[in-house]
Parts: C-alpha cells; sequence; structure tokens
C-alpha cells in the first residue's frame, strides 16, 4: 500500500493529494496504490461528510494501465474498474476505458492529465497531476 490520499470532493470542485512510487512502464510515477479520505465540501467549503477512497494504478502491458477507483469500504464499497490507454503517447493522448463502452478522452500536459465528460445532467473536467512523490486530482462539476 502507498502512503495515503487525501480528498476534498467539492459541489463544483473534488480534489485528492496522493503520495506515489514508481515503476518502468506507461506513466510509471503514476503506478500504485494509493488510499486515503474523501471529503464532500459545498462551494462554501463547508464539509458535509467524509468517505474512504482508493485509486490503485497497475501496469497491463507497455500501452495500457489498470485505473481502479473505489468509493466507501465494506458492503457499501463501490469499485470501479476502469483502464487507461495509450492513444498517442508523443501528443499526450490517452483515454480511460470504463469498459462498459464509454471511453473518455484524456490528455497528458506536463505531468497532468486532463478530461472533460459528461455524466447524466453534469459536466465534469478533471486533472490529475504529478509533483515529485505527489498527485493531485481535481473534479469540477457543472450543472448543465
Amino acid at each position: 500500500m502507498k502512503n495515503k490520499i487525501t480528498t476534498i470532493l467539492a459541489a463544483s470542485l473534488f480534489v485528492m493529494a496522493f503520495s506515489a512510487g514508481a515503476d518502468q512502464h506507461l506513466l510509471p510515477d503514476w503506478e500504485g496504490q494509493w488510499q486515503g479520505t474523501c471529503q464532500y465540501t459545498s462551494k462554501g467549503g463547508n464539509v458535509h461528510y467524509d468517505f474512504p477512497m482508493g485509486l490503485n494504478i497497475a501496469n497491463r502491458g507497455a500501452q495500457t494501465l489498470n485505473w481502479h477507483i473505489s468509493y466507501g469500504e465494506g458492503e457499501s464499497q463501490q469499485l470501479r474498474k476502469y483502464q487507461l490507454q495509450a492513444q498517442d503517447v508523443g501528443s499526450g493522448h490517452y483515454v480511460v476505458d470504463e469498459n462498459n463502452g464509454i471511453l473518455i478522452d484524456s490528455y497528458l500536459v506536463n505531468d497532468a492529465l486532463m478530461s472533460h465528460f459528461s455524466v447524466g445532467t453534469s459536466e465534469l473536467t478533471t486533472r490529475y497531476e504529478i509533483k515529485g512523490n505527489e498527485m493531485t486530482v481535481d473534479m469540477l462539476t457543472f450543472g448543465r
């Protein structure tokens, strides 16, 4: 298990801070098992509740990583078994494959992986960034 994740989830903003290790594969500094606490926070900064969260990133081959996200724990835990696939490493183009027909384009720019997608009536923009041994994830949500 890697160190810890510290997370803040806002009605408009979702932030996770991770600590990481490295390996010699696609995005080696991103690989590892990350765990911590997610805080759901409103726009005004009020924390409404906390819940455990994890991100397990593991090599599946030269061009694919497991990208498994867990929310909660025990019987209420939700596990999302996604994959991150390289499309054009030279241009920084990757795709998150949700393994249900949904593919989310993602782009790596200066050690930050960014995506924009829709879920129901919400638009989401995500940004995963590596700085040293730490990963920060921002998820901004907007109503349509």
